[in-house]
């Protein structure tokens, strides 16, 4: 199997389209499906983004290079944490106190107070689906440009926005935005 067979592969099982993944890779669309092609055209990635590719699509890098190695069915990373799974309303701090969420594995390194969000019709953003997930960090500060979740002091009243507002509290930075399975 080749290089674009294999991204193929790890990026539908994923669950994500072209658009999709060249959006969380930061890369045009048209870099995916040349990657992905196979003739004269096609071509593979430097080592950086297939490092990065590898990361998105939780395969890797050996399997997505050279086919070497476990493929998509390898055991999780050692830096992969489970983290709690709320709704955006349930995000406040007095909601998700006595509560027992979900968990899923957040596809990528988070510290322990990460958690995710799963997206539904009232709280989508550009590119999203409904049942799409926001992996959310506390404790990482958001640069420009960067969603983040954001609530007004002591209210559950939880918002997506691309940068926090001057009168709402940051709950976190989305670290990544992806489909999720439950444990």
């Amino acid at each position: 199997m080749t290089f674009a067979k294999r991204l193929r592969r790890a990026r539908e099982a994923a669950g994500l389209n072209q658009t999709e993944l060249s959006k969380r890779l930061k890369v045009t669309p048209q870099s995916v499906q040349l990657w992905e092609s196979e003739g004269e055209k096609s071509t593979t990635p430097r080592t950086n983004r297939v490092r990065q590719i590898a990361k998105t699509l939780g395969v890797r890098e050996d399997w997505l290079l050279f086919g070497r190695g476990e493929g998509l069915a390898h055991a999780p990373p050692r830096w992969a944490r489970e983290v709690p799974l709320f709704r955006l309303s349930e995000i406040g701090p007095e909601s998700r106190q006595g509560c027992h969420p979900p968990k899923v594995l957040c596809p990528t390194p988070c510290s322990p107070s990460a958690f995710a969000v799963q997206l539904d019709d009232s709280c989508l953003i550009p590119d999203s689906l409904p049942g799409d997930t926001l992996f959310v960090d506390p404790d990482v500060l958001p640069r420009h440009g960067d969603l983040v979740i954001t609530r007004p002091d002591g209210d559950d009243d939880s918002k997506i926005e691309n940068h926090p507002s001057r009168d709402r509290k940051l709950v976190g930075t989305v670290i990544y935005l992806g489909r999720h399975t439950i444990k």
